[in-house]
């Protein structure tokens, strides 16, 4: 073991040397090799924009002679088109013509070979008909035949399902010694495996601490080389780092245009809401403090129907007649009218039922959305998927919304957005 640990000590120290003096030689090759990676690289963009400029003229001649060339196909296309205009009515009236051929010729020859029709289709009918016949004739006569041996069989596998638990229990008490040894040397092989693993890390613990403390000076050489290319190149870093923040600001404006042009995707401005610090001017108002949020209660089908009669819904009382006109999603258009009717016509709420289903709980997630209802019950997820089945909970949970948010709208000062 000593033996083993000086020559590892050795090849470690004559290792660290041979490192040392590789550094040290290779450090003139080593700046050598980034200046000339460096003009490379400038000569690169120079070339390309010399290559550019130069073939200016022929990116231009191109893109005229594809444009004709576009010009000249479509030409081509109307003047074929009008030229052949009269053979292709001439070819759809012959199809015609060949299609009522066909027709006729098929009803003429029905007329005539009626009675081959009627003798040919009696003789399939005939066929199939012995053709059954025959098949169960052949499973009587078979049943028949095999009788005593269907019986012994029968009466075979009866008494083996009655024996299994004998034989087993025979078989368990035959195999017993096998057993215990089976298990004895799995037992055994279990130690021998844990033995020799304790035997290889007494062993090897020397040679496992090199390696840990080789794998932690590597990851320090790697770090260490990151920060120096870092050193080395701070303009492509630089670069680099203002190309990723104009590209997503850039991806940030597109999803706000986005939902500019379709209001219906509205998570991209609220998310972008979400991340934007916005300052006040110096000399504008403070803005408006915001009321507390309302607890969302639990409620009954009798309490919601008494509510919605209250406020002008024609509603029935029975529960599953309620529950389908929830359902429809009529309930709630008149319930997004009462409480904002401005969002109700800027919306074109009246008409988000002829969409599809589930297009008007959709609608109210959007109504949900926004800052003022925000403002008063925080962020509602819906269940849409739950809402369109016709689930009781969910629909008397979005009631009870409503009411909350009804309520608010009546008894606190109005913000932008009703």
């Amino acid at each position: 073991a000593r033996a083993w640990r000086c020559w590892l000590a050795a090849r470690a120290h004559a290792s660290e040397a041979r490192r040392r003096m590789t550094r040290v030689l290779l450090v003139r090759q080593r700046r050598a090799f980034n200046k000339l990676r460096a003009c490379g690289w400038t000569t690169g963009r120079v070339a390309a924009s010399v290559a550019h400029w130069q073939r200016q003229a022929e990116a231009a001649a191109l893109q005229g002679w594809r444009g004709y060339a576009d010009r000249v196909r479509l030409k081509r296309r109307a003047l074929t088109r009008f030229v052949l205009a009269s053979q292709v009515r001439a070819l759809g009236i012959w199809r015609v013509h060949a299609a009522e051929s066909a027709l006729m010729a098929a009803a003429v020859s029905a007329l005539r070979n009626r009675e081959a029709r009627a003798a040919y289709n009696s003789w399939l009918w005939w066929l199939e008909a012995r053709k059954a016949s025959a098949e169960k004739m052949r499973a009587a006569i078979a049943a028949m035949v095999g009788v005593k041996m269907r019986a012994a069989l029968n009466s075979w596998c009866a008494e083996k399902e009655r024996t299994a638990p004998l034989r087993r229990g025979a078989a368990r008490w035959a195999n017993r010694p096998a057993a215990r040894c089976f298990i004895k040397m799995r037992e055994f092989g279990r130690e021998r495996q844990r033995l020799r693993s304790q035997v290889h890390r007494m062993r090897h613990q020397q040679l496992v601490g090199c390696l840990r403390k080789w794998r932690a000076g590597s990851d320090g050489r790697r770090r260490r080389a990151g920060c120096v290319r870092a050193i080395q190149n701070p303009p492509v870093r630089r670069a680099v780092n203002t190309w990723v923040a104009m590209a997503a600001r850039r991806q940030r404006l597109k999803a706000i245009m986005g939902t500019l042009v379709d209001p219906s995707k509205r998570r991209s401005l609220n998310r972008w809401k979400a991340v934007t610090r916005f300052r006040l001017r110096p000399g504008s108002p403070p803005p408006t403090p915001r009321a507390p949020m309302r607890l969302i209660q639990a409620m009954t089908w009798r309490q919601a129907c008494t509510w919605l009669q209250s406020i002008g819904c024609d509603v029935s009382r029975s529960p599953p007649t309620l529950l389908r006109a929830l359902k429809e999603g009529l309930v709630y258009q008149q319930l997004v009218r009462t409480i904002s009717p401005y969002y109700f016509m800027r919306h074109k709420v009246s008409t988000s039922h002829e969409r599809g289903a589930g297009s008007v709980f959709v609608m109210v997630q959007q109504f949900f959305d926004t800052e003022a209802v925000i403002a008063v019950v925080g962020c509602q997820k819906l269940d849409i998927k739950a809402l369109t089945a016709g689930k009781a909970r969910e629909h008397l949970d979005l009631v009870q919304t409503f009411r909350t948010v009804h309520k608010a709208r009546r008894s606190e000062a109005h913000h932008g957005g009703w």
